[in-house]
This record gives structure tokens, C-alpha cells and sequence, in this order.
């Protein structure tokens, strides 16, 4: 491949430090309705999948119905931590800046008005302004293709020619079966040691232990 068309960054976990602070919350709320579940088992089943669909599902395993409002809980208890802890992952705008000379999108599981707002706490919008995408706005969330290709089509990008930054399986599964190349990310604080066998499973091309590693990485595939 020659310089990529477009790439294409995941948020949680690859531009935000955010995965853990989010399923510390998720596990203290799902106890309180009999759930024993621990912020890494929440990690290790769910990082990439949209949290409704997470909290859907949890629910419907134990035969329950899900409270209403607990959602909106939730939402009020992740940004009462992300006031105080919410952070950028380590070395990302370097990476960014030294990636440049590409056109680049978040493509993300996040909802809109979450998206922003966390790219906005971590001085990261201008990096992707306008191309800000939730899977919320495609049919279909992750693992399925449908937000990369979105994402593709409105950057007039060839998805055989896009890159994509992901931390999840779920995320890597849906960028190849967009038919794009994909960088597995290991640098955010969630990552296990599993992490990085469980992406090259997953089908990455590649898998990158920092954002030190990614502009290289990216170089070295695009030969």
C-alpha cells in the first residue's frame, strides 16, 4: 500500500484513556442488581461493544429487565469521573502530529454527544474535526463493517487503502470485514497480556505496544 487514503482511530481505548474508568462504573452499578461481575471480566468480554447493547445483553443473561434509567445513571456517574480522571492515552499526540500528513476520522461506539465531549476534555477534536463518527449513525455496531465504511465513503476513501487503530477484537473483526488493514493498539491502561494474541486472532495486521510505535508502524505497512 501506498500512503493511506484515511486513518481511521477507534476513541476509547486508542485516543482516550477511558476504558477502564468507564467499566469501574459498569461494575459497581451492574452489582447493585445481583451482577457479580469485576471491571476486568467487563474488559475482557466487552471492550468495543456499544454499552447499551453491553448492558442489554448482562441483563438478559440473568432473566431480568433492565431498570429504567439506569443508562442515564450511568452517564452521570462515568462523567463524574471523567471531570476528574479522564485523560488522553499516552503519547497520542505526538503520534498525531507526526501522522499529519494523512487524512484521519474517529470511528467510534460511543454516543455523539460522548464522543465530542471526551475528544473535547483531551484537546484532541481539532486532530479529526469534522470527521467525528458513531456507530449510532450506521445500522449496525462493531464488529460489524458498517462504521468504517461509512466513514470511508464520506472521506472519499477506498477501503482497501484505509488503516484502522483499534484495541478491541470486536474492533479489528469489523475493519477487515470492511476490507481494511488493521493496527491492533496495546498502550491504554486496560490492555491485558492477552491483549495482543486476542488482536492478531482477531485478524490484525499489525499490533503496536504504544503510540510511540504507531507512525513507524504505519510507515511500515504502507511500503
Amino acid at each position: 500500500m501506498r500512503r493511506p487514503d484515511l486513518l481511521i482511530f477507534d476513541c476509547d481505548g486508542v485516543l482516550v484513556d477511558s476504558e477502564i474508568l468507564e467499566h469501574d462504573v459498569d461494575a459497581e452499578l451492574l452489582t447493585r442488581f445481583g451482577l457479580t461481575v469485576t471491571t476486568r471480566q467487563l474488559i475482557e468480554r466487552f471492550v468495543g461493544i456499544a454499552r447499551a447493547d453491553m448492558y442489554r445483553t448482562l441483563f438478559e443473561e440473568i432473566g431480568q429487565p433492565q431498570p429504567a434509567g439506569l443508562l442515564d445513571e450511568r452517564e452521570a456517574m462515568v462523567w463524574a469521573r471523567c471531570d476528574v480522571d479522564l485523560s488522553a492515552v499516552a503519547g497520542v499526540g505526538a503520534a498525531l502530529d507526526a501522522l499529519s500528513h494523512i487524512p484521519k476520522c474517529v470511528a467510534s461506539s460511543s454516543i455523539p454527544a460522548k464522543l465530542t465531549r471526551k475528544l473535547d476534555a483531551v484537546g484532541l477534536t481539532a486532530h479529526f474535526a469534522p470527521h467525528i463518527f458513531s456507530t449510532a449513525i450506521v445500522p449496525r455496531g462493531k464488529p460489524a463493517p458498517d462504521i468504517y465504511l461509512h466513514a470511508a465513503r464520506i472521506a472519499g476513501a477506498t477501503p482497501s487503502r484505509c488503516i484502522v487503530i483499534e484495541d478491541s477484537p470486536h474492533g479489528v473483526r469489523g475493519a477487515k470485514a470492511a476490507g481494511m488493514s488493521a493496527i491492533g493498539f496495546c498502550g491504554a491502561g486496560h490492555a491485558t497480556d492477552r491483549l495482543p494474541a486476542e488482536l492478531e486472532a482477531a485478524g490484525a495486521d499489525l499490533v503496536v505496544m504504544s503510540m510511540d510505535e504507531l507512525p513507524a508502524a504505519i510507515r511500515s505497512h504502507c511500503v
